[in-house]
Formats: structure tokens, sequence, C-alpha cells
């Protein structure tokens, strides 16, 4: 990301694919319609699983990997249509200025392999996130 400042939006939105932090949505159906051969009533509920949206292989090549080289046109990240989400502007400001404050200043190692997802339905949150964070000049100086 440091090397790149010109990428740092699509890195944002490649991070933000690969984690989904919404993992799914419900909505209720407007109208009868038919997905996939399977009718759909006026006035059920529908669940849409937003996180596995975001690894289809059939949109995403090697959807299970981060590559923050992937040119990414669409995402279910911050919902569609009348749903999507009024702060996703403000929130991919926010990432595009934090990653690169953050790994100018910092070396962060992720402990954790896997990481432990829990939370509801709705949001994916961690466990726990175990990191060692260094400091930039301490790297230098131990090199």
């Amino acid at each position: 990301m440091l090397s790149h400042p010109d990428r740092k939006t699509q890195m944002v939105e490649e991070i933000m694919r690969h984690v989904s932090m919404s993992a799914s949505q419900t909505r209720v159906a407007s109208q009868d319609f038919e997905w996939h051969g399977k009718t759909i009533r006026r006035g059920e509920v529908v669940y849409l699983w937003v996180a596995s949206a975001n690894r289809d292989p059939r949109v995403f090549a090697t959807p299970d990997e981060l590559d923050l080289s992937r040119q990414i046109k669409e995402t279910l990240v911050f919902g569609r249509g009348i749903h999507h989400c009024i702060g996703h502007l403000l929130a991919k400001l926010q990432l595009g200025e934090f990653f690169p404050a953050m790994f100018e200043r910092f070396t962060v190692e992720v402990l954790d392999d896997p990481l432990d997802y829990s939370g509801g339905y709705a949001f994916r949150t961690l466990s726990s996130l175990t990191i060692r964070v260094q400091p930039v000049s301490d790297r230098r100086s131990a090199a």
C-alpha cells in the first residue's frame, strides 16, 4: 500500500471484500419471483449471505486469497440499491488513510492463524486478535 499510494482505494476495496464484516442481510420479498429454480413468494423472508457472495468464484478469481492487486469492479460489502450504506464513502476514506499511516509507522504481524470469527449471522466479529506491533524505527535499528 505504501509503495503504491495511487492504488490505496483498490487495496481497501479488496481488504473489505476479503473480510466481509457484514455477513448477511435480511429482506422481505415484495413480489413473487423465481431464483435458481426456487419460487420465492411475496412476503417471504430472504437471507442474503453477503460474505459468501464476496467469495463467489464465478465473480472473483482465487476468491479466498487476499490479493491487493486485484481489480475489483463490484462487491456487496456495503449493500446495493436502496439499502446501500450511506456511510460507505466515509468508511473507504477512513480506511484509505488509516492503513497507509499505520504501516508507514509500524510493522504489524498477525499471530493468530486461523482467525476465529464469531458473532451473529449479520456481522462477523473476531473473538480475539493477537498481533505484534513494532515501530518502523525499531525495525530499522534491528537490521
